[in-house]
């Protein structure tokens, strides 16, 4: 019966082959033990920036994995620089495919860095490339979600001391209408994002969410139909006072 040979260990094989290789004088085996080997003028030569762990493929720093015959993209971790992974795509862009993309932190369109402050931060432009356009934007609103839900007081009082403005943008002179945050937050401080970094006397702020002043509005409308229903009322009555007189 002949015997089962056996199965020889991980990697193990292709080092023997090497090693049969390089002692018949076929070839020369340059470069150190986990280095990706090629073909070099019919010699194999290795490349320094390509490893092999038996495990993953490591690419070096500030090394280009190119795509495409004429090296429309790649891919790389630039380390002498930004320090990101760098992805960049041919001049008709890059195109991600799947059910879902998942990002686990922040991302920036046209900012990076420090300057990406939240989950999806655009820069502080008043054209297209500071816009985000959509048909419509959904808001986490579910009464489960919510307690201590009261009705808002005084909204007319809240809605006096607010000031609707035109204004000129100073990054690219355009005209504009809106709110002026500082002055909103003293009405309405939780609907203004404040720089928590300012060293100067009187707050900054940095943003605010337009949509949450609607409900203010809201409000204020009911109670001003509610003073004018009761107008009408007293109207009505003083009518038909002078009449039966």
């Amino acid at each position: 019966m002949a015997r089962r040979r056996k199965k020889p260990k991980r990697g193990s094989s292709s080092k023997r082959i090497d090693a049969v290789v390089a002692n018949q004088g076929f070839v020369k085996i340059t470069g150190v033990d986990d280095e990706i080997q090629f073909n070099n003028q019919g010699q194999l030569g290795s490349i320094a920036n390509f490893t092999w762990d038996d495990t993953n493929l490591n690419i070096a720093d500030d090394t280009k994995l190119r795509f495409g015959t004429d090296n429309d993209a790649y891919i790389s971790y630039n380390e002498e620089g930004s320090d990101h992974l760098v992805i960049s795509g041919s001049s008709k862009g890059i195109a991600l495919s799947g059910s879902s993309v998942y990002v686990d932190q922040k991302m920036g369109v046209g900012v990076s860095n420090d300057s990406i402050t939240h989950a999806i931060t655009l820069p502080d432009n008043a054209d297209e490339s500071g816009r985000i356009k959509a048909n419509a934007y959904m808001t986490y609103s579910s009464q489960r979600f919510k307690t201590d839900v009261e009705v808002i007081e005084k909204p007319i009082e809240t809605i006096q001391n607010l000031r609707g403005v035109t204004f000129t943008w100073k990054k690219n002179d355009q005209k504009d209408y809106g709110f002026i945050a500082e002055e909103v937050g003293k009405e309405l401080p939780i609907i203004v994002e404040w720089d928590n970094n300012n060293t100067q006397e009187a707050p900054r702020a940095l943003s605010m969410d337009y949509t949450r002043i609607i409900p203010i509005l809201l409000e204020g409308i009911k109670s001003q139909q509610k003073q004018i229903d009761n107008l009408k009322d007293e109207i009505k009555s003083l009518k038909q006072g002078t009449e039966l007189s």
